[in-house]
């Protein structure tokens, strides 16, 4: 043990009458504490400390973001009794306004303020693990990846399209020419 923890019974008496016997230093017993600020593992990109890149990339992620759809019930256009919060709203154009706007939130407090995930999930009545999870994200859009994190794969989406007839026949020429030179 330690010089620190090895108090005398007077010393207790003495803190004992500045302390009450149900405070947490007294509970929990004298130990020093000190305050946790661990050191970020990664560093900021340097794009992200202008305003002009966030915007494009949050718009390249999100392009139907800030858009109304046809099937959308939110729009400014409907009845107010009619109209849905947008982070109700579960059409495509409103989830991408709502996920927009939370990686704006994100990029400006954790990356560019160096804020806690805790204390940014905080702020904005976020459930626990929400920053982080979106963090992880951009981080993976950042590496090249996909938003969940598995990689490009370079095919068009979709179904694969039939091969054109003069392909076809292009490539059975180039089998049965080999066929024909073993």
């Amino acid at each position: 043990m330690g010089l620190r923890s090895k108090l005398s019974s007077a010393d207790y008496a003495r803190l004992r009458g500045y302390f009450d016997s149900h405070e947490p230093v007294m509970m929990g017993g004298l130990g020093v504490s000190a305050l946790r600020q661990p050191e970020r593992k990664y560093e900021t990109p340097e794009w992200m400390n202008s305003d002009i890149k966030v915007t494009e990339f949050i718009q390249m992620q999100f392009p139907k973001a800030g858009k109304y759809g046809s099937d959308c019930r939110c729009d400014p256009c409907s009845s107010p009794q009619d109209r849905l919060d947008r982070s109700v709203c579960e059409c495509r154009w409103c989830h991408d306004t709502t996920l927009a706007a939370k990686f704006a939130v994100v990029i400006v407090h954790w990356f560019r303020n160096k804020c806690t995930d805790t204390t940014v999930e905080f702020e904005f009545r976020w459930k626990p693990g929400t920053c982080g999870s979106i963090v992880q994200r951009i981080r993976w859009i950042i590496d090249g990846k996909r938003q969940d994190g598995t990689a490009r794969t370079g095919n068009p989406r979709g179904r694969p399209k039939k091969a054109k007839q003069d392909q076809v026949d292009s490539s059975v020429q180039l089998v049965g020419s080999t066929a024909a030179i073993n």
